[in-house]
């Protein structure tokens, strides 16, 4: 394509990049490409570039011509928004490393649904079409995912990618989980194994994996209640052989510690132990055996010192529920089911399960959303007294 030349206004001679465009040649909202003063190529935000030049002309400074290299009105892809986004949010080091990841694969599916659209041709069609592909999965789920679209959305406006976030355009009676009936769903927990039977062909499935670090993975949540960042975070001293106990603790006791520092248990009750389970107690001293006090019990093979990612141990538990051929859980789903069978079949009393949970309170959060929540609590006494 050959070089446009800009009309007026012109830029000083002097500086690396030429800091305008005309508004008749790319609007607020393009992305150019401009031609530097040492003939190399930049792509800048006309948006500001536009206001550097007003600044200048209104100082009456004198300015030269810029030559445009891009296509007038080239814009920013949503996918290439998106990426920004999460390189903003990388180096603005307010998330953890897993939550930057998690919402960032959120926030590129969005722009996946047509990822060569201008951002700024995203619109509230483009937004409702995203909350529709959200179907299959459970309220909140959905909700978490929208969330961290509307931010993202937000950030473009910010950054004066979109004149405003088609977000706005929403009523808040059109989402899903809006309103009392979605709170009360949404308050009922994670989706549990619906039975004492379903809870042991995931044990009988779990078991048949080839390597103890699958297997160890896959039952620890169902037997012990631990949840994902416990499990994850294990290490080989925290395995206690010779009083059959498991302990949750912390790397460091600073509670303030950074993204990316130490990790610790969610709160001061989840420091705590459990019984080691006598269908693990095999596997894991396979697991400890002749490695350091320090070492992670699931080291990552891609990331060195560090643990595998919270979708690694999901993955393990759903591919242990199709090969069980039941309905697909999550990790947490697992730590509900686990007080679920602890009421039904060792009657143990709500405070009692919330201190083997790490609860604080005692009992109210166990009994609102962990132990045989209403969606699956009648097939589990039918079952269990059968």
């Amino acid at each position: 394509m050959q070089p446009a030349r800009a009309t007026t206004p012109t830029m000083p001679t002097a500086p690396a990049v030429a800091p305008a465009v005309a508004p008749a040649v790319a609007p607020a909202l393009a992305v150019v490409q401009v031609q530097t003063a040492n003939g190399g190529a930049v792509n800048v935000s006309a948006h500001d570039l536009l206001s550097a030049v007003q600044g200048m002309l209104g100082l009456g400074l004198p300015v030269a011509p810029v030559v445009v290299l891009a296509k007038p009105g080239a814009s920013v892809s949503v996918m290439d928004a998106a990426t920004a986004w999460v390189k903003w949010k990388v180096t603005r080091n307010r998330w953890k490393a897993g939550t930057i990841e998690r919402t960032g694969h959120d926030v590129r599916v969005f722009a996946q649904l047509d990822q060569h659209r201008p951002i700024d041709a995203v619109d509230e069609a483009y937004v409702r079409r995203y909350i529709n592909s959200l179907s299959h999965l459970r309220l909140y789920g959905r909700k978490t995912r929208f969330h961290a679209v509307a931010e993202f959305l937000a950030w473009c406006v910010r950054r004066k990618y979109l004149a405003v976030s088609p977000v706005a355009a929403i009523d808040s009676e059109d989402l899903p989980w809006v309103g009392k009936k979605a709170k009360a769903d949404m308050g009922r927990g994670k989706l549990q194994l619906a039975s004492e039977d379903e809870a042991r062909a995931y044990l009988r499935a779990a078991n048949r994996w080839l390597f103890p670090t699958d297997r160890v993975a896959a039952m620890l949540p169902l037997l012990t209640g631990l949840c994902t960042g416990e499990v994850l975070h294990l290490r080989v001293r925290d395995i206690d052989f010779a009083g059959k106990r498991i302990w949750i603790r912390g790397e460091n006791v600073d509670e303030s510690t950074r993204p990316g520092g130490p990790w610790n248990p969610k709160t001061e009750s989840r420091w705590r132990s459990v019984g080691i389970p006598r269908l693990l107690s095999a596997d894991l001293a396979e697991l400890c055996r002749q490695r350091e006090p320090a070492a992670l019990l699931f080291p990552s093979l891609r990331r060195r010192g560090k643990p595998w990612e919270d979708r690694w141990l999901l993955r393990i538990v759903q591919r242990t529920c199709a090969a069980a051929q039941i309905p697909a859980v999550c990790t947490h789903g697992l730590r509900g089911t686990y007080s679920t069978l602890l009421r039904n079949l060792a009657h143990l009393s709500s405070p009692d399960i919330a201190v083997l949970l790490g609860h604080s309170d005692t009992g109210a959060t166990a009994e609102a959303h962990y132990i045989g929540s209403s969606e699956h609590q009648p097939a589990l006494d039918h079952l269990l007294r059968s």
